[in-house]
């Protein structure tokens, strides 16, 4: 059996991009369909791997604020202005992106158990 060499050092593997994170604000008509959003978005990308998950930051009223990582923003815009809820079918519209939650006001997190 050959023996490495001496001073041969061990690299670690390929490391998976750190993910930066993007806010993507989102608003909906009738503030008493929050609980069906919130489903309805939770639904949709339940079967994500868990690290590459999008998740709601909140939902208030008529308002709500998405996080999810930079290579998945489009997509998570094109999720949410897709979704529709209830019956009649409420839409859900994207307002905005920001790298920074600070760009939103935060009220008080409302049921957003996953």
């Amino acid at each position: 059996a050959a023996k490495p060499l001496a001073g041969t050092r061990h690299r670690p593997g390929v490391q998976k991009p750190k993910r930066r994170d993007r806010y993507i604000a989102f608003e909906f008509e009738d503030p008493r369909r929050a609980r069906e959003v919130s489903a309805a978005f939770h639904a949709a990308v339940a079967s994500r791997p868990k690290e590459d998950r999008p998740s709601l930051v909140f939902i208030d009223g008529r308002r709500g604020l998405a996080r999810c990582g930079h290579r998945q923003k489009d997509e998570v815009i094109r999720l949410l202005n897709g979704l529709r809820v209830g019956n009649p079918p409420v839409p859900i519209r994207t307002v905005g992106t920001s790298v920074d939650m600070g760009a939103y006001e935060i009220p008080a997190a409302k049921g957003l158990e996953e």
